[in-house]
C-alpha cells in the first residue's frame, strides 16, 4: 500500500495535535510548515520550516492545521500561491484521516513507560 505524503502548516498546538492524529499506516508527516520564523528548527522530530520550503518539499498533500477557518483559508491560499498543486485539506476535513483509538492508546502507552509502571 502507497503511503502518502504530507506536510502540516501551522507548527503551533493545533497542528502538533494534527499530526499525532494522523494515521501513520496511510499518511507520513515529512515536516510543518509556519509563517512564524522563530518556529523554524530542524532540532525535534519532524522539521519546522517556512510555507513556502515545506512546499518545495513536493508532498502528496498539505494538511492546514490551524483552527480558525479564516487563517485556515488564508494559509491555504499562501500553499497555492507558493506552487503546491496537490490537495490542500484543512482542518475540518481531516477527520477521516484521524486514528483516535490508536493514538490514545500510543499516548496512554507512553505515560506508562515514562512512569516506570511495569
Amino acid at each position: 500500500m502507497y503511503k502518502k505524503t504530507a506536510v502540516i502548516i501551522g507548527a503551533g498546538q493545533m497542528g502538533r495535535v494534527f499530526s499525532e492524529l494522523i494515521d501513520p499506516n496511510t499518511v507520513e508527516i515529512t515536516g510543518y510548515g509556519d509563517n512564524d520564523h522563530r518556529k523554524w528548527s530542524d532540532d525535534g522530530e519532524l522539521r519546522v520550516m517556512s510555507v513556502e520550503e515545506a512546499v518545495d518539499t513536493d508532498p502528496d498533500m498539505v494538511l492546514i492545521g490551524v483552527a480558525g477557518i479564516s487563517r485556515a483559508d488564508e494559509l491555504k491560499q499562501q500553499v497555492i500561491s507558493s506552487g503546491h498543486s496537490g490537495p490542500v485539506i484543512s482542518a475540518a476535513e481531516l477527520r477521516d484521516m484521524f486514528d483516535i483509538r490508536s493514538r490514545c492508546m500510543r499516548q496512554l502507552a507512553m505515560r506508562i513507560e515514562s512512569a516506570g509502571i511495569p
